[in-house]
C-alpha cells in the first residue's frame, strides 16, 4: 500500500502546517479522509468544511476508523502515541510527513526548496512564477498563499511538483528532487542538530541526491551554503547581492514595495512588494530555479510584481489604537534581525514596538546572546515566556526572562500572549508599529487586541 493506491488516509496532527498539506491532496484525489490534533486551528477548520473527518482533543485509538488503510504523521508523533500503536496494531502502512511528501515527488519534476530561512516565502514565490508561465505546478509549502485560496497546497496538471524542504528531524534526507534551492545554511533546531556541522551534513546529503540531468542553486554570500557545491553532482547556479551568476544591485525603497535590477542569468529591473535584503535573495534563488525552466525573464517580473507574500511573513494584521500590527514567524536571531531592519526600511520615521515570543526551550538556551542582541534594534521590547509546543518534551528549561534583563530598560518580560496584549495597551501611540514575532500563539496577539481592548 502506498499514498496513491490508499483509499482512507488518517493523519495524526493534521492541523500541522506541513502535513496538512497532503491531507488537502488527499482530498482532492477523491479519498477519504480522518485526522486528529489537540487543538482547533484554521487549518482544521477548513479540511473539516471540505470533507474530512477532524477529532480535536487528546489523541486515541478510537479517532483510527476501522476503513483506515493508511496513516501519516507529523514528526513529533512516536510509538507511545494511542493513534500510531493502534495502527500499528492493525498492520497499517505508517508513513511521516517527510515520507509521504517524498512519494509524492516520485514521477513528477521535483523542486525542493530547502535553507534555514527563507524557504516558505521563497517556495510560495516561486509558486506565483510557475502558474504566471503556465506551467500548473503541484505545490506543497509550509505557510498559506492566497493564490491557493490561501491554503498551503496547489494541485496542477503540469510535470512540475514544487514543495517547502524543511530540514527538521532530518526529513530533508529523503528528498530526491530534479531542481533543488539552498538558500543559507544557519545554525538552527540545535536539538536535532547539536552542532552546525550536523546541520550541514544533512544539507550535503540532500544536495547530493540531485541528479545529474538537474540543477542546485546556492547562495554565493553565505560560506556553509556555497560548500554544498563540492558534494553536488548536478550543475550549480549560485546568487547574491554582489557575487553569483545572478545578482542584485541598486535596490530602492519604493511605494508599497523594493526595486532592484538583476543581472547575470537575467538581466533587467524588478519591482516586488516584499521589504528586505533578505527578500531580494530569496526573489534571486526563486529566478535560477525559473531560468533553469526557460521561463522568460517578462513572465518572472509579472509574478514577482505580483506576489504579496504570505501568511505570517511580514503580515499586515490591521490597525489598533492607531497603530499598525505587523505579524512575523521569525523565531531565530537571524531571522528577526531581518525582520527589524525590513520594518526600519518599510517604516522608517515611526517607533517600532517589538513582541517576540520564544519558541522551544533549547533554542531559547542556545541563542540567548543572539537574541538579546538583535531584540536590542526595536524601540521597545516585550519579551514573553517561552512556548511550549503541545506534544513536544524539551530535556532543557530556562525562562526568557534573562532576555529581557540583557536587553535592558526598553525591554519588558510578560507571561503569555494575553499579558503583551495589557502591557502594549498602556504605551502605544498613534503611529506607532507593533512588530509581533515567534512560531507559537503570538499568532492570537491581534485578535486578542480588537476583540477586548485594554482600558488604559
Amino acid at each position: 500500500m502506498n499514498l496513491h493506491k490508499a483509499q482512507h488516509l488518517h493523519f495524526i496532527g493534521i492541523g500541522g502546517i506541513g502535513i496538512s498539506a497532503i491531507a488537502k491532496w488527499a482530498l482532492e484525489q477523491g479519498k477519504q479522509v480522518s485526522g486528529s490534533d489537540l487543538k482547533e486551528n484554521v487549518t482544521t477548520q477548513w479540511l473539516a468544511a471540505h470533507g474530512a473527518r477532524v477529532h480535536i482533543g487528546t489523541h486515541k485509538a478510537e479517532n483510527v476508523p476501522a476503513g483506515c488503510d493508511m496513516v501519516v504523521h507529523t514528526v513529533s508523533v512516536h510509538p507511545g502515541n494511542p493513534e500510531y500503536d493502534i495502527a500499528t496494531e492493525r498492520a497499517l502502512p505508517i508513513a511521516t510527513y517527510p515520507q509521504a511528501l517524498n512519494v509524492l515527488l516520485a514521477g513528477k519534476q521535483g523542486i525542493a526548496v530547502a535553507g534555514t530561512h527563507g524557504k516558505s516565502t521563497t517556495t510560495a514565490l516561486l509558486a506565483y512564477i510557475l502558474v504566471e508561465a503556465q506551467r500548473d505546478p503541484t505545490v506543497v509549502v509550509g505557510t498559506r498563499v492566497r493564490l491557493f485560496g490561501d491554503t498551503n497546497e496547489r494541485l496542477g496538471k503540469g510535470p512540475d511538483l514544487l514543495i517547502e524542504a524543511d530540514e527538521y528531524n532530518q526529513g530533508i534526507l529523503l528528498y530526491q528532487p530534479q531542481h533543488a534551492v539552498v538558500l543559507n545554511v544557519d545554525h538552527e533546531h540545535v536539538d536535532i542538530y547539536p552542532t552546525l556541522a550536523d546541520l550541514q551534513h544533512a544539507f550535503q546529503t540532500f544536495v547530493s541526491h540531485v541528479p545529474t540531468s538537474g540543477t542546485v542553486t546556492l547562495n554565493a554570500e553565505d560560506a556553509s551554503t556555497l560548500l554544498l557545491q563540492q558534494v553536488s553532482r548536478a550543475p550549480v547556479r549560485t546568487f547574491g547581492l554582489q557575487a553569483g551568476d545572478l545578482r542584485a544591485s541598486d535596490s530602492k525603497t519604493i511605494t508599497g514595495g523594493q526595486s532592484f535590477s538583476v543581472s547575470g542569468l537575467y538581466n533587467g529591473p524588478l519591482t516586488t512588494q516584499l521589504y528586505g535584503e533578505h527578500n531580494v535573495r530569496n526573489i534571486l534563488a526563486a529566478l535560477c530555479v525559473a531560468q533553469a525552466l526557460h521561463i522568460p525573464f517578462d513572465v518572472c517580473q509579472k509574478a514577482v510584481a505580483a506576489f504579496p507574500g504570505t501568511w505570517r511573513r511580514f503580515e499586515n494584521r490591521g490597525t489598533w489604537k492607531g497603530a499598525t500590527i505587523i505579524d512575523d514567524y521569525a523565531h531565530h536571531p537571524t531571522e528577526i534581525q531581518a525582520t527589524l531592519q525590513a520594518t526600519r526600511q518599510a517604516f522608517p520615521h515611526q517607533r517600532i514596538i517589538c513582541v517576540f515570543q520564544p519558541h522551544l526551550h533549547s533554542r531559547t538556551l542556545a541563542f540567548a546572546k543572539q537574541f538579546s542582541a538583535v531584540l536590542a534594534l526595536a524601540d521597545v521590547c516585550i519579551v514573553l515566556e517561552v512556548y511550549d509546543v503541545d506534544g513536544r518534551s524539551e530535556n532543557t528549561h530556562m525562562s526568557s526572562k534573562t532576555i529581557a534583563q540583557a536587553i535592558g530598560p526598553n525591554a519588558q518580560f510578560v507571561e503569555n500572549v494575553q499579558a503583551a496584549v495589557e502591557h502594549v495597551a498602556q504605551i502605544v501611540q498613534p503611529g506607532d508599529i507593533i512588530l509581533t514575532l515567534g512560531a507559537g500563539d503570538i499568532t492570537t496577539f491581534f485578535d486578542l487586541a480588537i476583540k477586548n481592548i485594554p482600558k488604559r
